[in-house]
């Protein structure tokens, strides 16, 4: 006579319906594991590509301008690109930086870009002219200047961890001043 116990076991070891349940259940934290982090590369993806946009329009409002950027036209800018990034500039250190390039006359004919004006929602962030001489710029003709618009946000998925962490998100653009050589950048607590 076979114990009750020993019953159950052969039959749930023999139980088609029960090996498929338990298979489930232990292959199901890993596709939740990876649906996650689908999720989770796709909406940073989705994030990058709006910081690209953010980019875009704030270099075209920036090169549209006649006379010099001042404060109000800087928080201007920052709040545009802030209302573009949406959810991706709540929280996550935006960056806006603007600055003019001009690349300077000299006897040699080799490029060599000056800083006129950086200037930055972050202090930290302004670029100095070593910033400039380590970019990669296009070609500038002598006399001529250029605006370089440099958009940033720390993008932090809504479940991290260890496969996806924290990442920045960010989008670098140039384009010379479409109405006049140079834009020119006045600030009443001297921020140019």
């Amino acid at each position: 006579m076979k114990k009750p116990g020993n019953i159950l076991l052969s039959k749930l070891v023999t139980d088609n319906e029960a090996v498929a349940a338990v298979e489930f259940a232990v292959v199901l934290p890993f596709l939740v594991l990876i649906f996650i982090n689908v999720v989770s590369f796709y909406d940073g993806f989705r994030g990058d590509k709006a910081m690209t946009k953010v980019n875009s329009v704030l270099v075209d409002l920036a090169t549209r301008d006649r006379e010099a950027i001042d404060d109000a036209d800087f928080d201007e800018l920052v709040a545009i690109g802030e209302a573009i990034a949406g959810k991706y500039a709540v929280d996550s250190e935006f960056t806006v930086v603007i600055s003019s390039i001009r690349n300077v006359f000299d006897a040699d004919g080799d490029d060599d870009p000056e800083l006129v004006w950086s200037r930055s929602n972050d202090d930290d962030a302004v670029i100095t002219q070593s910033d400039v001489d380590s970019l990669d710029l296009p070609d500038i003709g002598e006399g001529e200047s250029v605006i370089f618009v440099s958009t940033r946000a720390k993008y932090t998925p809504f479940l991290t961890n260890r496969i996806m962490g924290s990442f920045t998100l960010s989008a670098d653009q140039v384009r010379r001043p479409r109405f006049v050589s140079e834009v020119g950048c006045t600030s009443d607590a001297s921020k140019c």
